[in-house]
């Protein structure tokens, strides 16, 4: 067999993350604000399509009081006093049809509480984005190591050598084709590889020790991966292997991603 792929694809500590700039100004900050106008910018059409879905009180009482008891109902199935239960909850939520449709009314006027609700939970935003940056990236500010895996899969090679950063390492890469042709099939390695990359990050950030990640998070990532990899690889290819790897010279935790093609193959 000939290696015809071996692309280590480095994963960003939180600290790195932090540091972060792109034309000067923190990258955090750029996604925040991005984060922040894109929530108000959807005020509008959010309000929209509850009103499409309750535009008056009887579709409260049948959506919301009706499916609300329906469910409930169910949960205390078996109580003695169900039915008077159901009832007391039915009219205690029908008296409050016109003061939910007003509540909702205020919450979406400009500066109302859907828009301090997005300004409150900026922080909170924020300690879940930065994993995302960590792993994942944020055209076009910073691309993380699965964006840059997904361009390998697709065989966009052009557009990753325009993304390998330091952070990466190239050992080969004589490939033209995708490794994996069909694009309904990259998705589940993509999700698999997000969420035990965001693992290391956070392992990282709490000094867990190498030992701990290999064995609770690398180790059965790479035992999941390999189950799936070989049915939906480029025919092309003898093998594919996708593995969660230190690598001494980066001093990294990666995505190692191989490739090889029979002797005399492409």
């Amino acid at each position: 067999m000939g290696t015809v792929v071996d692309v280590w694809l480095g994963l960003r500590t939180l600290e790195e993350v932090e540091a972060l700039e792109h034309d000067g100004t923190k990258v955090i900050e750029l996604v925040s604000d991005d984060w922040n106008m894109t929530l108000k910018s959807k005020r509008d059409k959010i309000i929209r399509g509850h009103k499409k879905a309750i535009p008056d009180a009887d579709a409260y009482i049948e959506k919301v009081v009706d499916r609300s008891n329906d469910a409930y109902g169910k949960y205390i199935e078996g109580h003695p006093e169900k039915d008077v239960i159901l009832l007391e909850r039915e009219l205690t939520m029908s008296l409050a049809k016109d003061e939910y449709r007003q509540r909702v009314d205020n919450a979406f006027v400009s500066g109302g509480e859907f828009e301090k609700g997005v300004d409150e939970n900026k922080d909170k935003f924020m300690r879940n984005i930065k994993t995302v940056l960590a792993v994942v990236g944020y055209s076009p500010y910073v691309y993380g190591a699965v964006e840059k895996a997904k361009y390998l899969f697709k065989g966009l090679y052009a557009i990753f050598n325009d993304v390998v950063e330091g952070i990466d390492k190239v050992e080969v890469l004589d490939f033209t084709e995708p490794l994996i042709p069909n694009d309904e099939d990259i998705p589940p390695c993509i999700a698999r590889m997000n969420r035990y990359g965001r693992q290391v990050v956070l392992a990282i950030a709490v000094n867990k020790p190498d030992s701990f990640i290999t064995d609770k998070i690398a180790t059965p990532f790479n035992n999941k991966i390999s189950g799936i990899l070989n049915a939906i690889k480029n025919p092309n290819l003898e093998s594919l292997s996708i593995k969660l790897e230190k690598n001494a010279d980066l001093n990294r935790w990666c995505f190692h991603i191989t490739a090889t093609t029979p002797e005399g193959g492409t």
